[in-house]
């Protein structure tokens, strides 16, 4: 749909440019797209994977889930993790967006089952953490 040469939007850049005089058209993916683009380019893997694992840990484990949702309803957090999967992308921003937000307790709880998520102590972690929750959501 987006052939350098043949696709639908090629063909209606040259025609709109051939209506205009040859003025340059500017073609945009949609906004789901150019986040999901985003996100491939800027190559933050190193936060991804320490987001996935983590959140995999947590929830993939019948007990650890039990335990991560009591720990949280102990702290008047009444919302655990929600499910990150790579078919729906779209899960992504969601899951970061949560993640971020309970970094702290994410922290005390993975320390507590010993297996300590020691990228949550280093600040440019976090920032890129911070980064990758504003351009997902």
């Amino acid at each position: 749909m987006v052939g350098r040469k043949a696709g639908v939007a090629t063909k209606f850049r040259d025609k709109v440019q051939t209506a205009n005089g040859g003025q340059e058209f500017w073609a945009f993916h949609c906004i789901l797209h150019q986040e999901a683009l985003c996100c491939k380019t800027l190559q933050m893997d190193h936060v991804m994977s320490v987001v996935v694992k983590t959140v995999n840990f947590i929830r993939a484990r019948g007990l650890n889930h039990r335990q991560f949702d009591s720990f949280l309803s102990d702290h008047d957090i009444h919302a655990g993790l929600p499910y990150h999967t790579d078919v729906r992308w779209l899960s992504r921003g969601a899951v970061l967006k949560r993640f971020f937000e309970l970094r702290g307790e994410i922290g005390q709880f993975m320390e507590k089952k010993g297996r300590p998520v020691k990228e949550l102590q280093r600040k440019e972690w976090v920032q890129d953490l911070a980064f990758m929750v504003d351009i997902t959501t």
